[in-house]
């Protein structure tokens, strides 16, 4: 098991550079093969747009039974796990968009 922390983003993630680098992060601890787990102490906010990039790519690129079983999430409110699978249906619309050619 890995661990990835939140705490140095806090209190909140809004940076969309960051979150590309936060993703990059997580994806070099190979997720596919290992899980995560993600630390969210003393983070109280996320853009949508951050939890798209970081959670919803990674939702897309690993299929639901690979991101459910290797990425876990702790310290983690209400209100950002909202936000989280938010950005989830955002990534998947947006790519089911593309895929239409809309």
């Amino acid at each position: 098991m890995k661990n990835y922390s939140f705490s140095g983003y806090a209190p909140s993630l809004s940076n969309k550079s960051t979150a590309v680098s936060i993703l990059n992060d997580i994806k070099k601890m190979n997720p596919e093969k290992n899980q995560i787990t993600i630390d969210f102490e003393g983070l109280i906010a996320m853009t949508t747009i951050c939890a798209r990039i970081i959670f919803g790519r990674l939702y897309y690129e690993l299929g639901p039974d690979v991101f459910y079983n290797n990425i876990k999430m702790k310290n983690l409110d209400e209100s950002l796990k909202i936000v989280i699978k938010w950005g989830i249906l955002k990534e998947l619309e947006q790519i089911s968009n593309q895929n239409k050619g809309l």
